[in-house]
């Protein structure tokens, strides 16, 4: 059985363990997420208004608030250029007065509006609002000012009432003539928006992107559209109170949202799960079939059957039907039933009634204390329950091709891709691979260990494209997070801010939790950036006909990569190229020894397919050459679990091809700082004129940018 090498960032932990300097946030207190700084915590919005309007000249932060309650947030875009204001006599010509201070004169004009905006939100909402409540985010700069106007403290509960608000806030009276005037971007306002990124969907056109930079991830910054059935989550808020048996409301459970699909296919055969659409879960036919809806009379062949929520009760309707027709009620939730004991108070109660000897196979007992056995040597096979059974593992894999070289890693263990089944349980799947996505397909919770490969790509995963049932799959995660007995957590990247929401997602407290987290602290590396693909060509021949041993991290195609494989073998080099095109015999024999399959080697393509557990801890590799431009986009997390592949590199140097027009590295000079500081502690720059710059880390965990010779 091959090794789990957890030479990457690991946490260990019964339940995880909640940091100490974790604050409780006040009802009315704020969290706003600054580049550089990380999380800062404000008690009041004077506070936090200060910090803002106080940013240096040039640099603007993004403006993103964290507070209790839903994610919906309300904020008025306006947008003003010297032509479109001067075209339209109104007070706001005040901004026309001179480009560079069109900041303050634009808050000037906008403070002036202060009362009659609250005046009117008041009799919107019907509820008091407090007029110092408001808050101005000032995005302006000198070819033109653009002001939000933010409700941080109001709320809308669902993306229905959310449309309906906005709506009735663009026919107020006192907006009337900036939409006239088109200063008003209605666009914006009439989406629903947890504070868009703003500019990052005009990074095509580098004249529009505003200096404001972000991972684009939702832990981070929680950039989403909200739509009915997604994810609302509030990672960075605390709560020290217990909790306690509840009734559960009149809506679905998790569990509901997933038995009804089966409890239709049960008892309607002919009828197969085709997805959900618009709120609608459809269903096609798999044969003709007299419909019990419509009663028409004839046999229906297609796509004509949905089933939609209405309360507590799930109902089935036929397309075809009237409106007067009655639908088939399929399933309605008990508004008696109570929930569970949370899972913080089972655990610590097992703890409490048993021995130390819990915690033979990790560590001495359930507190700060190191396992006896290295982790290093610590094998999937060993993982074993306090009885001393064979502990069930499910493996959460970040990319589809993390799960299949996990697959050829781990021995014993299923791929969900490789069944048709559409679930799968515990007792049928003990040692189970699945994705993100695919969680809705669990029937049940209890796995003792978890282990989430690559965290941060799973956290991305549930607000991205492909995720089909993001409030399903969150929600299964959170049930097998709060019942497992052990959690590994595997990241390059991991941070502060990272293991904290991991154990606020866990809901659990340090009594009964023991964390392990090694802090796995990165070899002092440089780095060079290009931006064009000759040069990076020309840099990574010249390291080998100089006789350097290359590691090649790609995020391209397998078909680039091959291609590029192909290349340097037909200029005589010996390499070899790790893709998901390798067959699962080959993955398996490649990656049981990795480091003996390197050895001897010019270079190595890898690819995503190598996963945390695969780590080459071999010396001789001399340098790194990142192949990080693709049209499909990565993130930072994603490139530094690829550098790190390869954890000793001889001259500690790296170079990578990337282009901020196609994907989220950057290389401007501007991109370059906010993209060093997002991820580490602090960053010391001079002046760049060009992107090829080094980046060096040192011993104590900051980062020195230097400029490189043209």
């Amino acid at each position: 059985m091959r090794i789990l090498t957890l030479g990457l960032l690991t946490l260990l932990a019964f339940r995880l363990l909640r940091l100490s300097s974790c604050e409780v946030l006040g009802p009315d207190s704020f969290v706003l997420r600054v580049e550089a700084e990380g999380f800062m915590h404000f008690h009041d919005v004077d506070a936090l208004e200060r910090f803002v309007t106080s940013a240096p000249s040039g640099r603007q932060v993004f403006h993103e608030y964290i507070r209790k309650g839903q994610l919906q947030k309300i904020k008025l875009d306006l947008d003003g250029n010297e032509a479109r204001l001067a075209k339209y006599p109104d007070p706001l010509l005040i901004a026309d007065s001179a480009p560079s201070d069109a900041s303050a004169a634009a808050r000037l004009v906008i403070t002036s509006h202060r009362l009659p905006v609250w005046r009117d939100m008041t009799r919107l909402t019907g509820s008091p609002i407090r007029h110092d409540d408001i808050f101005v985010a000032n995005s302006s700069n000198r070819s033109k000012w653009s002001v939000h106007i933010i409700l941080p403290t109001f709320f809308v509960n669902g993306a229905a009432k959310v449309r309906k608000f906005t709506d009735n806030l663009l026919q107020l009276p006192f907006l009337q003539h900036f939409r006239a005037s088109g200063i008003l971007d209605e666009g914006v306002n009439k989406n629903i928006q947890n504070f868009h990124l703003a500019g990052f969907h005009k990074r095509s056109d580098p004249s529009r992107v505003k200096v404001i930079r972000t991972s684009h991830s939702w832990r981070d910054s929680l950039i989403t559209f909200i739509e009915p059935g997604d994810v609302e989550l509030y990672p960075y808020l605390k709560s020290s109170a217990a909790p306690v048996p509840v009734k559960v409301p009149d809506s679905p459970s998790a569990q509901d949202l997933d038995q009804v699909v089966k409890l239709v296919v049960k008892r309607f055969p002919f009828l197969a799960f085709h997805g959900c659409v618009a709120g609608r879960d459809d269903y096609d036919h798999l044969y003709p079939s007299l419909c019990d809806v419509c009663n028409s009379g004839s046999k229906h062949t297609s796509d004509n059957m949905y089933s939609v929520w209405r309360g507590a009760a799930y109902y089935l309707h036929c397309y075809r039907a009237s409106d007067t027709a009655e639908p088939i009620k399929i399933f309605e939730v008990s508004a008696k039933k109570l929930k569970p004991p949370s899972r913080a108070a089972l655990l610590a109660a097992r703890l409490s009634s048993q021995s130390s000897r819990r915690g033979l196979y990790l560590w001495t007992s359930p507190s700060l204390a190191l396992p006896p056995i290295p982790l290093r040597f610590m094998r999937m096979s060993d993982l074993k329950t306090w009885d001393g059974s064979l502990a069930t593992v499910l493996i959460l894999s970040g990319r589809h091709s993390l799960a299949h070289g996990q697959k050829a890693l781990f021995a014993g263990f299923e791929l969900y891709l490789d069944h048709a089944s559409v679930s799968f349980s515990l007792c049928a799947n003990p040692r189970l691979i699945i994705s993100p996505e695919s969680l809705y397909k669990i029937d049940s919770s209890g796995y003792d260990v978890i282990v989430l490969d690559e965290f941060e790509t799973i956290t991305q995963n549930f607000s991205g494209l492909t995720m089909r049932k993001p409030a399903l799959c969150h929600n299964i995660y959170k049930s097998l997070l709060h019942d497992a007995s052990l959690v590994l957590a595997l990241d390059v990247s991991l941070d502060t801010s990272g293991v904290t929401h991991l154990q606020d997602l866990a809901l659990i407290g340090s009594e009964n939790s023991c964390v392990h987290w090694n802090r796995y602290l990165r070899n002092q590396r440089e780095a060079r950036f290009y931006i064009s693909n000759n040069r990076w060509n020309s840099e990574l021949l010249g390291s080998l006909e100089s006789g350097l041993k290359v590691y090649i991290p790609m995020f391209s195609s397998p078909e680039t990569a091959l291609a590029l494989h192909q290349k340097l073998e037909s200029l005589g080099f010996r390499g070899h190229c790790f893709t998901k095109l390798l067959s699962e015999v080959e993955k398996k024999e490649t990656f049981a020894d990795i480091n003996s399959a390197v050895r001897g080697l010019d270079y190595l393509i890898a690819t995503p397919v190598m996963t945390c557990g695969i780590n080459i801890t071999v010396a001789g590799f001399d340098v790194a050459f990142a192949h990080f431009r693709t049209n499909a986009g990565i993130f930072f997390y994603s490139a530094y679990q690829m550098l790190y592949r390869v954890q000793i590199l001889c001259s500690q140097r790296v170079h990578i091809l990337t282009d901020l027009r196609r994907d989220s590295l950057p290389v401007f000079c501007e991109d370059l700082l906010a993209f060093i500081a997002h991820c580490c502690n602090y960053a010391k720059f001079p002046k760049l004129e060009e992107a090829h710059c080094e980046r060096i880390l040192t011993t104590d965990g900051h980062f020195v940018l230097k400029l490189c010779p043209a």
